[in-house]
């Protein structure tokens, strides 16, 4: 306060702040109260320093405290994180020499999307292609606007201008209509976007030329980027080069150097004796299944609440008394509670090849989503070579919840192929989600409940009725913590798997909730692949499908007829037929079918909607029955008394 005061007075300029005092007044009496107060404040806190210190002190012991906790708590969650790697370990075991083969399969998919970048980019790189490109869009874009009418939507206005430009590609000659429609595929939608916002948006009162020009400059921008793209390609080519051409050479070298056996052939030699030794010992270790021991007895339903870091620890688990099988059922688990995080499920999906597959994806990918576990993901695995099923299945990808994988296997479905979508993926629990079943929509939640109250790495469904059933009956439903599955996870083997062994019971839970068997309800039930079953099946529900979306069509353009005879006014001579009985029914379902397309229209569960159209089909079916008796009921009666069935005289 002296210090602005006495900055204050001394400035010329200064604002008339202080009133007119002397100013060696004014400080002496602010230094003063300022010495009060310093001397007052020692002397109250003077009494009082040790317990400051020791209060001091206390603080900050359990900052200390608790920062190592906290940072315990994080690495342990960063080890849960972090993705398996299986050669940081000594050695090369099968599943280091298996993440290679993956990893090579990865970098293939990446080269050639590389590859295809730069094919494009060699089409695409001169400035006069791009030029007439904008002027075809641009020009399109104006023709289609000039013509297009009040009626017309959005989605119309758009093919409209789309036929315009193919029509304008078609006619440029061969050379030039590769180039034209490269350049259309890479940079159309953009361009097209942008120009429909310039004649339709803020900038809308530009002309034609500047809006060209504009485009231009825009396009010309996007393809500068993707050209400095392709050319990091090319020099990451190069490197490649040089780096094969190296091998090659050190390869040589050592190929005329005296041979010795190399340990990756050793380590090759020693997985096919392990392989041979578990492919003889499967068909006895299957026939000595313990009986298995309900889970109400066990004590593991001591408390109600679940985490799910027990599980992780199953390297831990030794066969004790707790070693034999162990049986969830409905009443142990559905009252079960989280506590903390859940963990992440990813269900690996072998989508096999062929037309059905084509077909099924639809109705595979929404029984999925049924799935009332939040925390999940779908890894939906392909053979690389299939063109069709790859272009089907990028429909379904989201990058979050839908993913896909190209297997390079030569042989489909396999081993290494199911296991490299489970390889792909960072999650902390690995489902099998077979392609051909229906999965009820708490599977996932009763099977991932199962391994935490437990504390066990891996559950199966007991499928009703078969208690010590064949292993590779059930392990199509396995579902396992990550770390387990991926150690010791090998379907397709044409051996058998021993996952479910003996040796392993100890690790496994068996859920037997009856209801999640939803596929066992017949005992010869059609596979989808049979290929006339199928399509018979899938034509008659596509036809009552189409056929309710065209009823809701009708009723929603008022369009849908309705009947208007009433007694008295028909051709013929009424029947003894409660006429004003089958009215009202008639009226009852044209009410209950205008209830069907309504919550069809609004229902945004496509399996749901297509299930609604369906039931709209069915009851228009039998409305029109009862429309036919009403106008036409002699033929009822005719039909009703046809001589196969004896009438009553007095009928």
């Amino acid at each position: 306060a002296t210090f602005l005061i006495t900055h204050l007075a001394g400035n010329e300029n200064a604002p008339a702040l202080i009133p007119s005092v002397p100013v060696k007044r004014l400080a002496s009496i602010m230094s003063g109260f300022a010495s009060v107060t310093s001397k007052d404040s020692q002397a109250h806190w003077g009494k009082q320093t040790p317990a400051v210190i020791i209060l001091l002190g206390c603080i900050a012991l359990f900052q200390v405290c608790y920062q190592g906790y906290v940072m315990s708590l994080l690495q342990q969650g960063e080890e849960l994180d972090q993705l398996h790697d299986a050669c940081d370990g000594a050695g090369e075991s099968s599943q280091c020499l298996e993440q290679r083969i993956y990893m090579r399969w990865q970098e293939e998919t990446r080269l050639e999307e590389q590859e295809d970048i730069l094919r494009s980019t060699r089409i695409t790189g001169h400035e006069d292609h791009h030029k007439a490109h904008v002027d075809r869009v641009v020009d399109a874009v104006v023709k289609a606007a000039a013509n297009k009418t009040v009626e017309a939507d959005w989605e119309e206005h758009k093919s409209n201008i789309h036929a315009q430009i193919e029509a304008r590609h078609e006619a440029l000659p061969a050379d030039e209509r590769e180039k034209a429609q490269e350049i259309h595929a890479v940079h159309g939608e953009q361009l097209l976007d942008a120009t429909l916002e310039a004649l339709h948006g803020e900038h809308s009162g530009e002309t034609t030329e500047h809006i060209k020009q504009r485009m231009l400059n825009y396009q010309l921008e996007r393809e500068r980027h993707r050209q400095e793209r392709a050319e990091k390609f090319r020099r990451q080519q190069q490197e490649r080069q040089l780096q094969f051409d190296k091998l090659l050479n050190d390869t040589m070298a050592k190929i005329h150097a005296p041979p010795t056996p190399s340990p990756w052939s050793q380590s090759l030699e020693a997985l096919q004796a392990h392989f041979d030794e578990l492919s003889k010992k499967g068909d006895e270790q299957k026939k000595k299944w313990q009986e298995a021991r309900r889970l109400k007895n066990s004590g593991f339903l001591a408390s109600r609440t679940i985490r799910w870091q027990p599980v992780t620890r199953w390297t831990a688990a030794t066969g004790g008394q707790d070693a034999g099988l162990v049986i969830a059922s409905w009443e142990d688990l559905h009252v079960l509670k989280w506590s903390g995080a859940k963990p992440h499920v990813a269900c690996i999906t072998m989508v096999p090849p062929g037309t059905p597959s084509l077909h099924h994806m639809m109705y595979f990918v929404d029984n999925w989503k049924l799935q009332d576990w939040d925390s999940k993901e779908l890894v939906l695995v392909y053979q690389h070579s299939d063109e069709r099923i790859a272009k089907m299945v990028r429909k379904y990808v989201d990058g979050t919840s839908v993913k896909a994988v190209a297997a390079r296997d030569g042989k489909f479905p396999s081993t290494a192929a199911i296991r490299f979508g489970a390889w792909s993926v960072k999650t902390d629990v690995i489902a099998r989600w077979d392609f051909d079943e229906w999965h009820h929509p708490e599977q996932l939640t009763l099977q991932v409940k199962a391994l935490a109250m437990t504390s066990r790495p891996a559950s199966i469904l007991q499928p009703a009725g078969t208690h010590g059933a064949n292993a590779t009956d059930r392990e199509a439903t396995l579902l396992g913590e990550a770390k387990w599955m991926r150690e010791l996870w090998y379907p397709f083997l044409g051996h058998g798997s021993d996952i479910l062994e003996e040796d392993r019971a100890h690790h496994i839970v068996q859920v037997d909730v009856p209801k999640l068997d939803i596929n066992a309800k017949t005992e010869n039930k059609p596979s989808f692949h049979d290929a006339a079953a199928a399509f018979e099946i899938l034509e008659i529900e596509l036809a009552e499908i189409a056929s309710g979306q065209a009823i809701c069509m009708k009723l929603r353009n008022h369009e849908h007829q309705h009947l208007t005879a009433r007694p008295g006014t028909l051709q013929v001579a009424e029947p003894e037929l409660d006429h004003k009985s089958l009215t009202q029914i008639h009226h009852d379902a044209d009410v209950r079918l205008q209830d069907l397309c309504s919550k069809a229209d609004n229902e945004a569960n496509s399996l749901k909607r297509a299930e609604l159209h369906r039931r709209a089909a069915r009851l228009s079916s039998f409305e029109a029955e009862i429309v036919s008796e009403l106008i036409d009921p002699k033929a009822a009666i005719e039909n009703v008394s046809s001589p196969e069935v004896p009438q009553r005289a007095d009928k």
